[in-house]
């Protein structure tokens, strides 16, 4: 059992929560053992009282979705119509799994049928991620719950598509979001968590061992024992974690202020801290976030908030530090799309919701996963395979990002010695939804002027050349398409076969006095119309015979070359409309 130390007030609520061992998936019961597995002394007062940036979550207007579950009794849940009221509810972040094992979604034949005042939805007729969440709602002391499955009518496009584009205000606007770290919505996720229990005398997590020895610092020369907390591998990756795994739930942890988090450990985490029934002291939270992009993002919504408190009436984004912005922006998208979605055509849905937001951040115009003011670099993302994966539906132009099914990376990117080369001249997005302008699009074309090289690998390869010599090549049109077509990190031996009709679209150009090679830097002064240039670009193919429409098929950063004739390839440009 849950057993709460308190009054039953929400703020007082998780004085203490002891629980809990659910010995048994099956049981659609309330789990009848007990054991005393963690505290959370004041966590979420702590949050309230103490944590500036938290405290926003209980000053401004709260957004209520459209229906909420709420918990009649212990033995039934019903839908209410939830717009016009103010009152607090908890979101649910969870897998729902393979549909064909799911009958519980709301669809227009029962929706009548859940609402107030009729039937409901026995609680045990639901999935046992979605009882727990319920029964753990209750003993907080709150009365309601939204869960996407349930409170969007799912067989209504209508009502999805209104929902979905909500769905950043209603993780935002909820008292707190639980995730459920299971598979599928069928596993339960209250049970004994772990093995990371407290000591009785520390904060720190049982199964760290530890180990005595004899420090040096700068300010002690002479030594002294100490103890130092080791462990022989990390149990607790969030990055393992099943819901870490899936493409909806990203956002769904981005977006929400506080996280109650069941999986192999308990973890509370707002933007005062991270803490966990093992103790404080934990390295692993963000080891499924290396970069920090979540607390990044959640910093950055915060003190867009902030601004708009301050001065009424402007949501205008800072200027300054822009640029560290966007690297955020290719931050987030690395760690998303190393997740998974079920349906190809939710991969813009899936994170529209940042989007959103970061356009608030940005003040900058969305365009497809890349973003109007920055989309020269935007452009220049690439994977770490050699081959891309695309969807066998369109679902993106390929020119984004969202073209594909592989990891993102941003590397090497132009910095302030680069010359940006290009000049957009047109850009058309349509959208399937005029409600929502981060969803899904039906169609998109870029017009780009650049300098281009158009024609034949054999030309291409007369004109420019790597700056590395590569021994064993066949010839140096081999030679220049090994340099072109490497993907990912700069330096990878990894290629991709190119047609031999290609287009390369120069982006930015950095201008270098000599070349890494000795050799050829020794040899600089026998060969006046040679220059070195460190290029940016686009590698295209064209669509057609009349060249007048192009496919991009992989970026090109930071490429050194040595280049006959430099003065003529940087003034030849080219329209170039890419799809």
């Amino acid at each position: 059992m849950v057993g709460i130390e308190g009054q039953n007030e929400e703020l007082d609520a998780i004085s203490t929560i002891t629980t809990f061992i659910h010995t048994d998936e099956s049981d659609k019961g309330v789990p009848e053992c007990t054991l005393e597995l963690f505290s959370l002394p004041g966590w979420l007062d702590e949050c309230d009282q103490n944590h500036p940036f938290c405290q926003r979550t209980g000053s401004r207007p709260v957004s209520i979705p459209t229906r909420l579950l709420e918990i009649v009794d212990e033995d039934a849940v019903c839908l209410v119509n939830a717009v016009g009221t103010t009152t607090r509810y908890i979101a649910l972040s969870y897998c729902w799994g393979p549909t064909s094992q799911n009958n519980c979604a709301t669809t227009q034949y029962n929706l009548s049928s859940r609402s107030y005042g009729k039937e409901g939805i026995l609680r045990d007729s639901l999935p046992a991620a979605i009882r727990d969440a319920v029964y753990i709602v209750e003993k907080l002391g709150i009365k309601y719950i939204w869960v996407d499955a349930l409170c969007i009518v799912q067989d209504s496009q209508e009502d999805k598509s209104r929902e979905l584009a909500r769905m950043g205000q209603y993780y935002g606007g909820a008292f707190l979001t639980i995730v459920a770290n299971t598979h599928h919505c069928n596993q339960g996720f209250i049970g004994e968590i772990g093995r990371c229990k407290n000591h009785t005398d520390s904060p720190v997590p049982r199964d760290l061992v530890p180990f005595n020895g004899i420090f040096w610092s700068d300010h002690d020369t002479m030594g002294r024992f100490g103890t130092i907390l080791l462990r022989d591998e990390n149990p607790y990756l969030l990055s393992k974690e099943p819901i870490s795994k899936r493409g909806w739930t990203f956002q769904e942890r981005l977006l929400s202020n506080r996280i109650l988090s069941f999986g192999s450990r308990v973890m509370w985490s707002c933007l005062g801290q991270t803490v966990t029934d093992g103790g404080i002291q934990d390295w692993s939270f963000d080891e499924h976030d290396p970069d920090g992009t979540i607390r990044e993002f959640q910093n950055e919504s915060a003190k867009l908030e902030k601004r708009s408190k301050t001065e009424p009436g402007s949501s205008k984004a800072e200027n300054d530090g822009r640029a560290g912005k966007y690297s955020l922006w290719h931050k987030i998208v690395g760690n998303y799309s190393k997740r998974a979605i079920t349906y190809s055509e939710d991969k813009f849905p899936a994170i529209a919701a940042v989007a959103e937001q970061f356009s608030r951040i940005s003040g900058d115009e969305y365009i497809a996963g890349l973003w109007r003011r920055n989309i020269e670099t935007d452009l220049l993302w690439t994977t770490p395979s050699p081959g891309t994966k695309r969807p066998e539906k369109w679902r993106a132009p390929s020119w984004s990002w969202a073209s594909v099914d592989d990891p993102i990376l941003y590397t090497n990117l132009p910095g302030d010695d680069a010359s940006l080369m290009a000049e957009i001249k047109k850009i058309h997005v349509s959208h399937k939804s005029p409600i929502m302008p981060f969803g899904e699009i039906s169609s998109a074309t870029l017009e780009i002027e650049a300098p281009c090289i158009d024609s034949n690998a054999s030309d291409i390869a007369k004109m420019i050349e790597p700056c590395f010599p590569t021994i064993g090549v066949e010839n140096e049109r081999n030679m220049v398409l090994n340099f072109l077509s490497r993907t990912g990190k700069y330096g990878e031996e990894q290629k991709v076969d190119l047609p031999k009709e290609v287009a390369l679209l120069l982006l930015y150009v950095e201008y270098s006095s000599s070349s890494p090679d000795p050799i050829a830097t020794a040899e600089k002064e026998s060969h006046a119309s040679e220059k070195y240039l460190k290029i940016w670009g686009l590698v295209l193919k064209p669509v057609n015979h009349t060249r007048d429409q192009y496919e991009r098929i992989l970026a090109v950063s930071g490429l050194m070359i040595r280049v006959v004739g430099a003065d003529t390839l940087l003034s030849v440009n080219k329209v170039a409309r890419i799809v």
